[in-house]
C-alpha cells in the first residue's frame, strides 16, 4: 500500500490485477475517480486475490477485444468491438458485471478482417 504514495499518474485511473484476464477483479468501480477510492479498492483487490494490482491512467474510448492465436508466431483470428448499453463508448468498462449479463447489457461488432502490414 506504501507504493500508492507519490504516483505520478491523472485521475481517473483503472485498477485490475497484474496477471489476470479482463474479468477477474475488474469491476465497475475499477474506474478511481479520487485517493481514498483507490486506497480501498486496492486493499480489496490485494486481500481477495493476494495478486499484485496495476494501476493506469484510464483511457477513455471504445473497448475491443482481439482473438490471438499461437506463441511463437502469434495471429490475430479477428476483432471485436464491445458496446455496452446505456453507456457512452469513452466512459464504458467491460467489467464482470457486463459480462454475466451479457444477453441484456452490451452488444458486440464484428470488425471487417484486417490486411497484414509488412
Amino acid at each position: 500500500m506504501n507504493d500508492l504514495d507519490g504516483l505520478d499518474l491523472h485521475y481517473p485511473l483503472f485498477i485490475k490485477l497484474c496477471y489476470e484476464g479482463s474479468s477477474k477483479g475488474v469491476q465497475l468501480d475499477s474506474k478511481i475517480l479520487d485517493s481514498r477510492s483507490l486506497g480501498e479498492k486496492t486493499r480489496s483487490l490485494l486481500e481477495t486475490y493476494g495478486s499484485p494490482v496495476l494501476l493506469e491512467e484510464f483511457v477513455k474510448g471504445p473497448e475491443f477485444t482481439v482473438g490471438v492465436l499461437g506463441n511463437d508466431d502469434p495471429f490475430v483470428l479477428g476483432v471485436m468491438q464491445i458496446e455496452i448499453k446505456g453507456n457512452p463508448p469513452e466512459e464504458s468498462i467491460y467489467s464482470l458485471e457486463i459480462k454475466r449479463e451479457w444477453k441484456r447489457r452490451f452488444v458486440t461488432i464484428v470488425l471487417p478482417r484486417l490486411t497484414k502490414i509488412s
